[in-house]
């Protein structure tokens, strides 16, 4: 098991520090392209959602642990801890994807998104702190 933390900035410059690392932390575990980018689009879309819901100012920090388990399953967990407004993105309803992007509501893609092409995603609220947990397979 490999485990590491990112304490990153809540803007979008530090969203290349967090691929940068988790998409290395992949590739040494043996990851394919196709799940590297799956996870760096899950990245994309959750640590936005802190940057531009939270709350949170551009200096406030967030964390990201990520935990590589190299046994028979390998896998990548992926948590985003963060001290801004308490807010659970997986209570979101469905967007209806039957309807045209027009007749959508707005809202809720993302998240869909991310529920679909990971293998578990959770949230939780600690001690004042919002806890996204997602987990891909390698």
């Amino acid at each position: 098991m490999k485990q590491f933390e990112l304490n990153v900035e809540v803007k979008t410059d530090s969203l290349e520090t967090i691929n940068e690392a988790v998409e290395s932390s992949m590739r040494d575990a043996g990851a394919s392209e196709a799940k590297i980018i799956s996870v760096d689009v899950a990245i994309d879309e959750i640590f936005s959602n802190i940057i531009f819901y939270s709350g949170l100012k551009e200096t406030d920090k967030a964390v990201i642990r990520v935990t590589i388990e190299e046994d028979d399953e390998k896998s990548i967990t992926l948590e985003f801890i963060d001290t801004g407004r308490p807010f659970n993105p997986l209570e979101l309803p469905e967007p209806d994807i039957t309807k045209p992007a027009e007749e959508r509501e707005i809202g809720g893609l993302g998240i869909f998104m991310v529920k679909k092409s990971m293998d578990h995603v959770s949230y939780r609220n600690e001690e004042g702190k919002n806890i996204l947990t997602i987990r891909k397979n390698i």
